[in-house]
């Protein structure tokens, strides 16, 4: 779509939806409200499927770039522009859906994310065994805990060490949870 016509679908959605968050990506212009309007759009979702649209929309499930992480930005967007009702709904959903389980399995994911950063960072060929290092507070301790196997898997490390990395590793600093958090990575002696 040009600049024009994207102009004008989201004038039509905000008419058709005045109190209803909108997504915009630049794949599509989508609206959410509590109440079902008459809505020329070619798909809508009720209910549950549209919550669960939803979450496949923020994952980036729909974008052209399989989980592209602009996406979750936009849909806070959406939800901190939209009518104060809604906003509640959002706040509720995500007080009910995060459990302890979920909130380490993301955790986990970030630490992977994080460690397959400094192997690019550092040069490491795809098939580099390493060894990795993470060093942080409880939420770092009760991923690791949990998912230990997981992150050596996805990170071919050898060793997770949960301590701060030696001066010669790559190393990075990063938040998770409010705390700070030290990893570092370096190829794995035979």
């Amino acid at each position: 779509l040009d600049r024009a016509a994207i102009a004008t679908a989201e004038r039509a959605a905000r008419a058709a939806h005045p109190d209803a968050a909108l997504i915009r990506t630049c794949q599509r212009i989508e609206a959410y409200a509590l109440a079902p309007r008459a809505c020329p759009a070619p798909a809508r979702w009720r209910g549950i499927e549209a919550l669960r649209h939803l979450a496949e929309v923020a994952a980036g499930l729909h974008s052209a770039v399989l989980g592209e992480e602009q996406i979750l930005g936009q849909v806070r967007a959406a939800f901190a522009d939209a009518d104060a009702e809604l906003r509640a709904l959002e706040g509720a959903a995500v007080a009910t859906a995060l459990t302890p389980a979920l909130v380490d399995e993301g955790h986990m994911r970030e630490i992977v994310r994080r460690l397959q950063d400094l192997r690019r960072e550092a040069g490491f060929d795809l098939a580099d065994r390493i060894t990795a290092w993470c060093a942080g507070g409880k939420a770092v301790a009760r991923a690791l805990a949990a998912h230990g196997p997981y992150v050596r898997e996805e990170t071919l490390a050898a060793e997770l060490i949960a301590e701060p990395p030696p001066e010669d590793a790559a190393r990075a600093e990063f938040a998770l949870d409010g705390e700070t958090v030290v990893a570092g990575v370096r190829r794995a002696t035979p």
